[in-house]
């Protein structure tokens, strides 16, 4: 099973010299620029379920083993296709990584029902690919040929080049939170009043195991990052079951790590980051 991995930067943000086009064109109002941004809503939205490409073109070479797309409304039977180029025109292809279900999970709870609003936050997919280094244009194809909503949706794709740490986190080092932004007060009955709010994750996690390389690598992505920026975060990558969607997403760090100029395994006891 694969180690923690950690995305710093996202290269189909407009600040990494990406440009993103749909074909066919997607609903006017919700277009392919709303990918680009950190807010869940508005999404870009397909105008039917045929299927989907959303391409993306660089300015200058883009090393890339990972697609996140995040907030969608897919099914199980959601694939993704991801042809990557050399050129900016997508003219010299690379790899042709074909079409793969990216939402297929097994282990549901009976409480994990797909269509309700709650459960869109854990509809976040992730393909991984091998490294490529020379990447100057991307085709994005997704298909749900039966999703019931009549089109396809999502609020961001996220991708690049991940880190993955030496090792994996040890029993008992992440922890996993579902936050609610909701209030409860009490009547005077004592019924709890309550009033829906946003929910998200928060993971805390153990640096204990992190090596001087690891320490390297983060350090320079939270240098980056910030509390501005979100991030990739991967504890269950390419597990198959429910414990992945619950354990990868888009998250922003909510304490920045303290670290040790002589030794870096000295630094902080955790990593906390929230939801983004």
């Amino acid at each position: 099973m694969p180690n923690l991995r950690i995305g710093f930067r996202n290269i189909f943000d407009r600040n990494q010299g990406c440009t993103l086009s749909a074909s066919p064109a997607l609903v006017a109002t919700l277009g392919e620029t709303f990918l680009q941004q950190q807010d869940r809503s508005p999404s870009a939205r397909s105008t039917s379920v045929a299927a989907q490409d959303i391409k993306a073109s660089w300015t200058s070479a883009k090393a890339f083993n990972y697609m996140c797309t995040r907030g969608h409304n897919g099914t199980a039977s959601l694939q993704q296709r991801i042809r990557t180029y050399t050129d900016s025109a997508h003219t010299t292809g690379v790899v042709d990584n074909a079409a793969a279900d990216i939402f297929n999970f097994t282990n549901w709870s009976v409480n994990d029902v797909f269509t309700e609003f709650d459960f869109r936050i854990l509809k976040n997919s992730v393909r991984y690919v091998t490294l490529i280094t020379n990447m100057q244009s991307l085709n994005s194809t997704y298909t749900d040929a039966a999703n019931p909503d009549g089109f396809m949706e999502w609020s961001r794709i996220f991708g690049g080049k991940y880190h993955e740490f030496e090792y994996q986190i040890p029993g008992g080092g992440a922890q996993l939170t579902f936050e609610d932004s909701g209030k409860q007060d009490l009547a005077a009955d004592r019924s709890v009043k309550s009033e829906k709010g946003g929910k998200g994750r928060k993971l805390e996690l153990s640096s204990a195991f992190f090596t001087p390389d690891d320490w390297r690598e983060l350090q320079a992505g939270q240098r980056y990052a910030g509390f501005d920026k979100d991030v990739f975060v991967s504890l269950q990558a390419a597990n198959g079951t429910y414990l992945e969607p619950y354990n990868h997403g888009l998250f922003k760090f909510q304490v920045l790590s303290a670290m040790d100029r002589q030794n870096s395994i000295h630094g902080a006891s955790k990593l906390i980051l929230v939801e983004s």
